[in-house]
């Protein structure tokens, strides 16, 4: 039991982190996107 506590631990923290990854991919994606709007303007 606290053998699988400590995998699904470990498991929430890489969903975190890949959460953390994607909001942070989101918000680069939104700058270049922004610029890109930018240049067109």
């Amino acid at each position: 039991m606290n053998e699988l506590f400590k995998n699904r631990r470990s498991f929430d923290d890489l969903v975190i982190k890949f959460i953390y990854l994607f909001s942070n991919l989101i918000d680069l994606l939104c700058l270049i996107d922004l610029k890109r709007f930018n240049q067109i303007q």
